[in-house]
């Protein structure tokens, strides 16, 4: 309550919502992160957008305007895309990459590839939002 009325009174931001695969696949951790973050006052841009390449992926991100994307999908996924997304969505503008989900013996390569940031099931969630809101100059 205290980190969505934080964003509230410094203006809440906003983050994209990078998801790999279909949407019955990256549901689950999307469901999750937006709700993670809707409770610290982020909105969120195309959480339910499947998206047919990489390329519309970032297109749509620029279009959105959001500083921050949260890249959400089956561990499969992951191990197969999420390193790349997170180069695109870096290279398309992203200053802040959030994976939705635990990295596991990934997180070097993840965070080598521009995952700046993980939140999943108990992590301390606010904590993690204070991380986002710091990364969108929320109450700078």
């Amino acid at each position: 309550e205290a980190a969505r009325e934080h964003a509230e009174r410094h203006g809440g931001g906003t983050i994209f919502f990078a998801n790999l695969g279909t949407l019955a696949q990256s549901g689950p951790r999307a469901q999750f992160a937006r709700n993670l973050f809707a409770s610290g006052g982020i909105s969120a841009a195309c959480e339910e957008t499947e998206f047919k390449s990489r390329d519309d992926m970032v297109h749509a991100l620029r279009k959105s305007g959001a500083q921050a994307a949260v890249i959400c999908g089956t561990d499969a996924a992951y191990a197969e895309e999420a390193e790349n997304a997170a180069q695109r969505l870096k290279a398309a503008g992203a200053e802040w990459v959030v994976l939705a989900g635990r990295p596991g013996e990934s997180e070097a390569k993840l965070r080598a590839a521009g995952v700046d940031q993980f939140v999943f099931a108990g992590d301390d969630a606010l904590i993690a939002l204070t991380r986002l809101h710091s990364a969108l100059g929320i109450g700078t």
